[in-house]
């Protein structure tokens, strides 16, 4: 969630098979993007080395004075076994591969694409979906 509350991430889920990762985005409408919907904001997401991975679908909803995103990204890879909750060092002197993967949400207005909100010269609409201190459960899902 940001500062204030307007913009929110649920259900990121990853998909180690198809290399995908679904995130789920709630926004105030009148907040972030002045009370529209739809194809209102944009979303990128980068690893720590500066990638950025495609948007290979969206899916958009609203309710009241909310805004709703489905995301999905493709050709994600993420190291879980180098993630905190499984590395021992002990057992695995191979050094862990850092990874770290951060979404950025901008506004779409007047055909032109600007950051939703600046403080400090930074965004604060940039999200760490994962790094290797993320928490994580795994889902079995039947094919």
């Amino acid at each position: 969630m940001n500062d204030d509350g307007s913009l929110q991430l649920h259900d990121i889920d990853y998909s180690d098979k198809y290399c995908l990762l679904e995130i789920g985005v709630k926004f105030n409408a009148k907040k972030v993007t002045d009370g529209e919907y739809g194809d209102s904001l944009n979303f990128e997401l980068k690893d720590e080395k500066g990638n950025i991975y495609p948007v290979i679908n969206i899916v958009t909803d609203k309710n009241g004075r909310y805004g709703f995103y489905r995301v999905c990204f493709s050709g994600i890879d993420i190291d879980i076994n180098s993630n905190d909750l499984y590395y021992d060092p002990q057992t695995n002197p191979e050094p862990k591969k850092i990874q770290k993967f951060t979404l950025i949400v901008s506004r779409k207005a007047d055909g032109k694409i600007i950051p939703v909100k600046i403080e400090d010269g930074k965004s604060v609409d940039e999200f760490i979906i994962y790094d290797n201190k993320t928490t994580f459960s795994s889902i079995d899902y039947n094919d």
